[in-house]
């Protein structure tokens, strides 16, 4: 199975709500090129690699909070009409997962990735991590996601 490579067009944000956008923002930016992200994050540290979409783009909720579903739904969306993605809600194999702190699954993904979570100490804050194995949205509240 072939990926593919998404390509940035910056201007896309339209609410501050938005982290579609972002996610993608922060895969393929180059690292010389200053970051549109809205909100922009406190603090900000590039990787290394990309993350390329395959011919399906799963997203993955975790936290049952209604406002979390709402936003994947959110995502779900945008990438289907902005990036032409075919995009549906999955568990399985997820590309983009949102949850909480607190959380096992988001607790061990971050764990995984060595992600620091004292910068999740802020009720509005959190952790958008973006590496080869998929993007990983983490909030302490629902205002983070």
């Amino acid at each position: 199975m072939t990926g593919t490579l998404i390509r940035c067009h910056y201007g896309r944000v339209k609410t501050l709500r938005r982290f579609s956008t972002a996610f993608f923002l922060v895969a393929c930016s180059a690292h010389t090129q200053p970051l549109k992200l809205i909100p922009y994050p406190r603090s900000v540290a590039a990787g290394q690699g990309y993350f390329v979409a395959g011919p399906e783009v799963r997203v993955s909720t975790v936290s049952p909070a209604a406002e979390d579903h709402f936003a994947a739904g959110l995502l779900v969306d945008e990438l289907q009409q902005l990036w032409r993605l075919r995009t549906y809600r999955s568990a399985r194999k997820p590309d983009v997962t949102i949850g909480r702190l607190g959380d096992r699954a988001i607790d061990a993904e971050i764990a995984r990735r060595g992600l620091d979570t004292a910068k999740l100490a802020r009720e509005q804050s959190y952790l958008l991590s973006v590496n080869a194995s998929g993007v990983l949205l983490a909030a302490r509240s629902p205002e983070g996601v």
